[in-house]
């Protein structure tokens, strides 16, 4: 079927323009994956061209990231269909043009881009694509992957009447730029999180070596994990030896007293990432089936578990929470709560083996001078009330 153009422009000067950008933004160090989207969709509206890029989640859903309309049809199209376009999610795989692009490492050519959007939507509003594609009119597509470390990132849509299969080629030029220029922001990212790291672990290094009270270096590694994440509050609770419950002692940015966050065994989040022993990242908290009430009335929104493990022994668990639908917690944010996590872990451990220690030490002098003064008296009296009054001591101990 003969491709349907529409008064085709000088394509020559319009990518050389996009191109020129990308490029652009793949040569400067940008310091945001914002600021690099923000250019390439600037530049597209600039040059007549609707364009969107999509980005993995941690979940494998894509997730657009800008709008390719004027904020007037924008908000026409969120009054019709309830959703915005910046921020909507969906999985490429039920889109057939985005799972072909994705597995092809190729970009693809639609002509209407109707069926792709129908796609795109929700089954339950499909019936209103006649009126979406009133408002958006029907253009000619091209779907191209964004490949860093040859992975795919995410995606880039471009649209207009004009297009053509022999703009496929270009346009995967200009994903090659777009995605140069994100993995270089990740790149970077992931060196400021070495460091950051780094520098934490030097920081809790210090304090164990000064030996500081565990609480202060405990609101060390929660503060320092709040900054990190982004997260509005935190806790790291530990398995009571004796019931089996985890309890709080430890709580950055709640309100809440500690006891009123008792686990118990095989019960809630905090559980469920101990018996998995792997991270767990929540992002609709109150909708969890391992929710809690006592966090839902907290105000807590997502979470990040982290599981502290020495060994082959779990210790406990470190939470850091959000209390807004602003804050979204991705799975860098998870790696970097690992990492700081696995040092709590073992400070934790070392000062309980340090208790328990102290408390053998302690309990051998009671011992110890419970058999001097048995045998320096011969009178049974003063012998059972010394072994009375040492067992009061190692029990109150």
């Amino acid at each position: 079927m003969p491709e349907t153009v529409k008064d085709r422009p000088e394509t020559d000067t319009i990518w050389v323009s996009a191109l020129s950008v990308a490029a652009g933004v793949a040569r400067k160090a940008s310091s945001s994956e914002v600021e690099v989207i923000r250019a390439v969709a600037e530049e597209l509206r600039r040059l007549k061209l609707r364009g969107t890029v999509a980005l993995f989640t941690s979940n494998g859903q894509l997730e657009v990231q800008t709008r390719s309309v004027s904020k007037t049809l924008e908000a026409s199209l969120k009054r019709l269909t309830g959703y915005d376009i910046a921020g909507y999610t969906f999985d490429p795989n039920e889109v057939e043009a985005y799972a072909t692009a994705l597995s092809t490492g190729r970009a693809v050519f639609r002509e209407n881009r109707a069926e792709v959007i129908r796609e795109l939507m929700p089954e339950p509003l499909r019936p209103l694509l006649p009126r979406i594609m009133k408002l958006l009119g029907d253009d000619n597509i091209i779907i191209a992957p964004l490949i860093f470390e040859d992975e795919p990132i995410g995606t880039i849509n471009v649209s207009a009447s004009w297009l053509t299969s022999e703009d496929l080629l270009v346009v995967e030029a200009l994903a090659d730029h777009v995605a140069i220029a994100l993995g270089q922001v990740r790149i970077r990212r992931r060196i400021e999180q070495a460091l950051e790291q780094q520098r934490l672990r030097n920081t809790i290094a210090e304090l164990l070596a000064s030996a500081v009270e565990m609480n202060d270096v405990m609101d060390t590694v929660l503060r320092s994990c709040a900054d990190t994440t982004g997260a509005d509050s935190g806790a790291i609770g530990l398995i009571d030896p004796l019931d089996g419950h985890i309890v709080f002692p430890y709580i950055y940015g709640i309100a809440e007293d500690p006891d009123s966050f008792p686990a118990p065994p095989g019960h809630g989040a905090a559980w469920t990432a101990l018996q998995q022993r792997s991270p767990m990242l929540i992002h609709d908290y109150p909708n969890h089936p391992d929710a809690t009430t006592t966090a839902i009335e907290a105000g807590i929104k997502s979470i990040i578990g982290i599981p502290l493990i020495v060994g082959d022994e779990a210790i406990g668990i470190m939470g850091l929470f959000s209390h807004s639908d602003e804050v979204k917690f991705t799975q860098d944010h998870v790696e970097q709560a690992e990492a700081i996590g696995s040092m709590a872990a073992v400070a934790i451990k070392k000062a309980q083996l340090y208790e328990e220690a102290t408390k053998s030490a302690a309990e051998s002098e009671v011992l110890i001078r419970t058999a001097r003064t048995i045998s320096a008296s011969l009178d049974t009296d003063t012998v059972l009330y010394e072994i009375a009054s040492q067992a009061n001591s190692l029990l109150e101990a």
